[in-house]
């Protein structure tokens, strides 16, 4: 399948309105090609490299008058995500391949418009991966792993009758660590591989235990010591450097099960048997970057939420907690056997539009203007002004075209509602994410 006919089938995915029909006509395509093409749009642990604004960078002259660029085994699409996987950094040298390749086969302004955002992994067909994986089992591999309800939302599901464990709520970083045949792999939530921890490889490697897999939270070292507002920031930005070697991070592990049962999605084991497990592991060996997450409470009284909430949570300025009934099994979706309790909520917002800063951020970041079509609040829009970093209203700014469309969190005290107008916004929204480029809204 060449470029005009993918770009034809996917204007006819998206002239369908119906979910169903959707899914029916993704399910009887038999093209590799086209599979191939959903699976670079769909797969969140594909990098390209390459941005909105560096797709439309203006090279100089001479960097397209080099004979030798020109014999590089770019010929088709597919030929430009394989180059793109493999050279990965943005760089002039590779912004050129890409447009040069687009200089051949794009005839008119719709052709460039597909094509750049085909490369910049922002293509909007009108489905998302859980309805693809749907229609074709499989297609795009995902990295799911158990997500909390939220604890307000149904409190009496803590009514006495189940034991569970509380543990403090630590706001870092979701990872996933493999140890396959002594070998160690680190993956975000959202499946990409963190390369360069080091210390926590390590630590991972002499562990006696093999063919198995921790869930738990990255964090800076010593997290404690700050608050619980910074420390997400702290460690992102440590994570994010293109250091070959990361250090200062360590791995709170509050979960594991073996490799099998991990790739089956059925694990036999209860949370209790999983954590008791966990803490045999760990405690066996001596290690510096690995924290086995202890659970402050084990019983069966709902009373002590609220009083740990009122204690160690206010008082000294933590997110908040996790509940997790000793029965449970683990699951690979948000289940309501695990609760997050939190004195602040949180929302997925939709950047719609970029505020510059007034007086000392005079040509900085003033203000993220957002909005949300929320699944069960409605429209909400939010103008959101705090919680960024000095850095960040520096970045940001200098980005503020790129971040049109991107999906950031905040924190917020409550739902509010105008009188006159009857929009709905957020008391008190406090940025605490940019979400990664072609992430959806998660409410």
């Amino acid at each position: 399948m060449n470029f005009t006919q993918i770009m034809e089938t996917c204007n006819k995915i998206k002239s369908i309105s119906s979910t169903n029909e959707k899914k029916e006509f993704l399910a009887s395509i038999t093209d590799e090609d086209f599979k191939n093409f959903l699976r670079w749009v769909f797969d969140s642990s594909i990098v390209s490299g390459i941005s909105d604004r560096k797709i439309n960078k203006v090279l100089a002259d001479d960097m397209f008058e080099d004979s030798d660029w020109t014999t590089c085994d770019v010929k088709t699409i597919f030929d430009v995500f394989r180059y793109l996987e493999n050279h990965k950094t943005g760089k002039d040298e590779d912004i050129r391949i890409v447009q040069w390749y687009r200089n051949q086969i794009c005839k008119n302004d719709e052709e460039v418009e597909f094509f750049n955002r085909v490369v910049t992994r922002n293509l909007p067909l009108g489905f998302d991966v859980k309805i693809l994986n749907k229609a074709i089992p499989n297609l795009v591999p995902t990295w799911d792993c158990c997500l909390c309800a939220k604890y307000y939302d149904k409190p009496s599901l803590v009514d006495g009758t189940r034991e569970f464990g509380i543990s403090v709520k630590i706001d870092g970083n979701r990872g996933i660590v493999v140890k396959k045949n002594g070998n160690v792999k680190i993956i975000s939530r959202q499946g990409k591989t963190w390369e360069g921890l080091i210390e926590i490889e390590e630590d991972i490697k002499n562990l006696k235990a093999d063919n198995i897999v921790f869930d738990g939270e990255l964090t800076i070292d010593d997290f404690m010591k700050y608050p619980s507002k910074d420390v997400y920031k702290m460690t992102s930005k440590l994570i994010s450097t293109k250091d070959k070697e990361k250090r200062g991070i360590t791995f709170n592990v509050f979960d594991c099960m073996s490799l099998s049962d991990w790739n089956k999605k059925d694990c036999p084991f209860t949370y209790k048997e999983r954590h008791n497990k966990l803490r045999d592991i760990l405690s066996s060996t001596e290690h510096k970057h690995l924290n086995f997450v202890e659970d402050i409470y084990v019983g069966n009284d709902p009373s002590k939420i609220e009083e740990f909430m009122k204690g160690i949570v206010r008082t000294d300025d933590w997110e908040g907690l996790v509940i997790k009934f000793l029965d449970s099994k683990y699951s690979w979706k948000r289940t309501n056997d695990w609760l997050k309790v939190k004195a602040f909520d949180e929302m997925d917002l939709i950047i719609r539009g970029v505020e510059e800063g007034t007086n000392a951020n005079k040509g900085r970041l003033g203000a993220l203007i957002c909005d949300i079509e929320h699944p069960t609040l409605g429209h909400i829009e939010a103008k959101v002004g705090s919680g960024y970093s000095e850095d960040e209203r520096i970045r940001f700014y200098d980005i503020k075209d790129e971040l049109i469309g991107r999906v950031i969190s905040v924190q917020y005290f409550e739902q509010t509602e105008n009188t006159t107008t009857h929009i709905k916004s957020l008391r008190f929204p406090v940025f605490l994410e940019l979400k990664e480029e072609g992430q959806e809204p998660n409410n």
